[in-house]
């Protein structure tokens, strides 16, 4: 299998976790056929792997063709940041910064809670201050 079938197989794994809730981006990189001499390896290639610009416009599409979509993600997000479940609001938080680059060299930058709009809105922030 050449290297380009196996990011198309990576891309493919990816979106099945996706819809799965299951696996990782090291798990979808070794199902793909790609071989590491260690798990710490397989995370860093698939990591890479995940972040190479034509893989990001497969998984972009692939999401797209799948239904998933910016606005389902959003929703989705919304919905577990109200979870009773702390552990599962400070995770999604974290995914949140994650995403926002909010983590540069290790640093949380103290501006982030201004940017929570993008997710919530003020009726969303006084319900929650009512709990």
């Amino acid at each position: 299998m050449k290297d380009n079938d196996k990011q198309l197989k990576f891309v493919d794994n990816l979106i099945e976790n996706k819809k799965t809730g299951t696996g990782t981006q090291k798990s979808a990189y070794l199902k793909a056929g790609f071989k590491a001499k260690t798990d710490q390896i397989a995370r860093s290639n698939a990591s890479r792997l995940a972040n190479n610009p034509k893989v990001k416009k497969q998984l972009a599409d692939l999401f797209e063709e799948n239904g998933i979509t910016r606005e389902v993600i959003l929703t989705k997000f919304k919905e577990l940041l109200h979870s009773n479940d702390q552990r599962v609001v400070y995770q999604m938080i974290d995914m949140y910064n994650k995403l926002k680059d909010e983590y540069p060299g290790g640093k949380l930058r103290v501006g982030v809670l201004n940017e929570l709009d993008d997710i919530y809105t003020e009726s969303d922030i006084e319900e929650q201050a009512k709990k």
